[in-house]
């Protein structure tokens, strides 16, 4: 019998036939998306799914996006920009907490305070959060921030630890994508364009009064290391940046 072809196709099929189901349920589960809503479990030999869990689990991540998005809303709403450093810090450690939940409508909301009209608040909140995130795709966001402010001679009033906190951003997104290797890879363009306004910002009267003691504690320690990484960018080769 072993020699039967038909033995040897149907021996064949049978031995492989639990590679197949698997594959055919998940089939008739994407035809048929209603019978989720019936299964919590589903298990044929080694392979399980577990479809309860998965969907208790997206659940819970869509709920607490929900909750982030009202959270950070509530804290803009409650910031005081005029309050003294120490409790800008602490207000800073929520917003932080959050920066990593929020997503979609949500995270472009908040990054909202970056452009023009935003209220001080909104602003702060902003520059924390994008420290916090330090996403390559809002770099050009940063810098056209940090341009509008270092072109006006009072840095349109905003205090100097939302400056600093908007310098470290961009500095941190520096790292992340030249040492790190996140993405987007900012074009020459935007190295250009943020090399001008970091120089500029540099010189700024009340950046160079911001603790003159010690300049590196103030906004120009982040601003000099991120003019560091923008030269060693502009100056590596195109696909090859180095630190």
């Amino acid at each position: 019998m072993e020699n039967d072809p038909v033995f040897q196709w149907t021996k064949m099929i049978l031995d492989h036939l639990w590679l197949l189901v698997p594959l055919i349920l998940l089939v008739y589960i994407i035809c048929r998306p209603s019978v989720l809503r019936y299964i919590s479990r589903v298990k044929f030999g080694d392979f399980e799914l577990e479809l309860a869990s998965l969907k208790e689990e997206l659940k819970e991540t869509k709920q607490q996006l929900v909750e982030s998005h009202s959270q950070v809303r509530d804290l803009i709403a409650k910031l005081d920009t005029n309050a003294p450093w120490k409790e800008l810090r602490r207000a800073a450690r929520p917003l932080k907490a959050q920066a990593g939940y929020l997503a979609g409508d949500s995270l472009t909301e908040a990054l909202s305070g970056l452009e023009p009209g935003a209220t001080p608040a909104a602003l702060h909140a902003a520059a924390v959060i994008a420290r916090k995130r330090s996403d390559p795709a809002v770099l050009g966001q940063l810098v056209a921030c940090l341009d509008r402010l270092s072109a006006a001679d009072d840095l349109q009033g905003v205090r100097l630890n939302t400056v600093w906190q908007l310098a470290s951003a961009v500095h941190l997104t520096l790292v992340g994508i030249y040492k790190n290797g996140t993405t987007p890879i900012p074009d020459l363009s935007l190295l250009e364009r943020a090399r001008s306004v970091i120089e500029r910002l540099i010189g700024h009267p009340r950046v160079i009064e911001d603790q003159p003691n010690d300049s590196k504690k103030g906004i120009q320690g982040p601003a000099a290391k991120a003019l560091r990484w923008i030269g060693t960018a502009l100056a590596a080769p195109p696909s090859e940046p180095q630190p």
